[in-house]
């Protein structure tokens, strides 16, 4: 029987990748980072390997999955994330015997980094928000003549290797005097990236590549958005626009891409649009693009491990995904911030609670509630309460630190 490791547990990607190649007879081995992560509850879960933490001990962590990979033979090594990637990618020479679902290093490199990112689109004429990387000696008047308001202020990279625990986040800044106080709480500028804000829906564009060309691709728009880093709970799936499918090639080819990625867009009202980043992993909004159609877990799989490349497939669109618990807490959010936004927060809370009755006519899917596998849905019910703690505590925190610490506000 074929055989996968799976580095995460994510109730999204990591979830709808578990379920997707054990749907389809491959026997599923799990390393969460989380070990008690509904994720590991799934029917699909074949076995559970608790490796330690790469940031507590990298020699350790090195040690614990080279043993395991010599106890049992796999066909597929799939990190979901930046903190199995970056770890893998920098030890390949540990691994060289073993099939691993990453991209080249060179076209990490380029990806995971937002202003190298920035730089490949300048050169290949796909637009950008306009930014730069903050300089020493600038300060709030000087950002804020050059680039306006709002402004958003993130690190050029979400993880780096130093530290995988902490996940550097996005501070958006409406005022001169937010970003004076932000410039002067932050131990260092270096690293950081500053960009106008680029009012519009947020875009995305999933893509199945081999050798810089793009075999699937999906796109979707997101109804609900979780924050400013663009984490959504509601999606829709739509018809691919030729001009992002177009921007998408040409830096997938510009990269030699070979695997997956997520090329995230905003688009304002009048079609004009913006690349934002571009995720070389599987991405949150990815039961959606299975639930339509495109299951780009078992086409990654085929891809690496069978050399197959299947034909661009037809999918539905107009179909809507939701993550209940994220969704709930983005509605929550929605009524915190006043009275100006009830009456959003109470329409999208009725769409919340129609979900049932939208389930059963077919025009919305679940993140986590899947009849054949119930076991993650009924774990995220029975950790909500904990959840919602961890988060009430979040929010008690100053803003300002609790965004420079890299965690999600």
């Amino acid at each position: 029987m074929r055989r996968v490791l799976i580095f995460g547990d994510d109730d999204r990607s990591v979830l709808a990748a578990v379920r997707s190649l054990g749907r389809a007879g491959i026997a599923v081995h799990l390393a969460p980072f989380n070990w008690e992560s509904p994720t590991t509850q799934s029917r699909y879960v074949s076995a559970v390997h608790r490796l330690p933490r790469y940031s507590d001990n990298p020699i350790v962590w090195l040690d614990e999955l080279r043993h395991l990979l010599d106890q049992q033979q796999f066909d597929l090594l799939l990190p979901c994330c930046e903190r199995s990637m970056l770890p893998l990618d920098q030890n390949r020479d540990r691994f060289a015997d073993q099939t691993i679902a990453l991209p080249a290093h060179d076209t990490l490199t380029i990806l995971n980094d937002k202003q190298r990112t920035r730089d490949l689109c300048a050169r290949l004429g796909v637009p950008t928000a306009s930014g730069r990387p903050v300089r020493e000696d600038d300060n709030a008047q000087s950002l804020v003549a050059e680039l306006g308001l709002p402004l958003l202020i993130k690190q050029t990279q979400s993880y780096r290797l130093a530290n995988l625990t902490s996940r550097n986040g996005v501070v958006q800044v409406n005022t001169a005097d937010e970003v004076e106080a932000f410039l002067a709480a932050v131990p260092t500028r270096e690293g950081l990236l500053v960009e106008h804000y680029f009012d519009g829906d947020g875009l995305g564009l999933s893509v199945l590549a081999k050798d810089g060309v793009i075999s699937q691709a999906f796109q979707h728009r997101r109804l609900g958005e979780t924050g400013t880093e663009g984490g959504s709970s509601l999606r829709i799936s739509e018809a691919i626009d030729p001009r992002l499918r177009a921007a998408a090639s040409a830096i997938s080819a510009a990269t030699g891409l070979n695997g997956v990625a997520m090329v995230e867009f905003r688009q304002d009202r009048t079609g004009n649009f913006i690349l934002i980043e571009v995720n070389a992993r599987l991405w949150g909004s990815l039961p959606l693009a299975v639930a339509s159609g495109v299951d780009f877990p078992l086409y990654l799989f085929e891809q690496y491990v069978e050399g197959r490349t299947r034909p661009q497939v037809d999918y539905r669109v107009g179909l809507r995904g939701r993550n209940f618990l994220r969704d709930l807490h983005a509605i929550a959010m929605t009524f915190r911030t006043g009275p100006g936004h009830w009456s959003q927060a109470l329409q999208r809370l009725a769409g919340f609670a129609m979900q049932p009755a939208s389930w059963a006519l077919g025009r919305e899917r679940s993140d986590t509630f899947v009849r054949h596998d119930l076991g993650p849905a009924l774990a995220q019910l029975r950790m909500a309460p904990r959840i919602a703690e961890n988060r009430a505590h979040r929010r008690a925190e100053p803003d300002l630190e609790r965004r420079n610490q890299g965690k999600s506000g």
